[in-house]
């Protein structure tokens, strides 16, 4: 059995307000959390907004797409679903695909299309 990770052991970036933080860095992973800056985008340039985000994230802790383990992306409507997986494929390049789930959820805020939370092995940690 492992241990819980001590908070010591955790890398937290970008935190907002005490809420959350928009990635965490822990056992050779992190995980990172993305939402468009403009509402008033559509489906694409909010997928193209939250993408370069993860990129961002990913680059802050570490690491890059080339490192993605599990993705998942919750659509405000399904029907999103073909624009958005144009902008994914476009995103992703050569790339090696992570796992990944895609649903529809009502989010946080009515005007966001588009919610993404990626894992990645850290390039730095031995399991890498």
């Amino acid at each position: 059995m492992t241990s819980r990770p001590r908070a010591e052991d955790l890398q937290r970036y970008e935190p907002e307000g005490g809420m959350l933080s928009n990635a965490v860095a822990a056992h050779g992973f992190v995980s990172c959390v993305s939402l468009a800056d403009d509402v008033l985008l559509d489906i694409a340039g909010q997928t193209r907004q939250t993408l370069a985000y993860i990129d961002h994230c990913l680059r802050v802790a570490g690491t890059d797409r080339g490192h993605l383990v599990q993705v998942t992306i919750w659509l405000s409507d399904i029907r999103h679903r073909e624009a958005m997986n144009a902008v994914w494929t476009e995103w992703l390049g050569d790339a090696p695909p992570p796992a990944r789930a895609c649903v529809e959820a009502k989010l946080g805020n009515p005007r966001y299309l588009i919610e993404i939370t990626a894992l990645a092995a850290l390039k730095s940690h031995p399991a890498a």
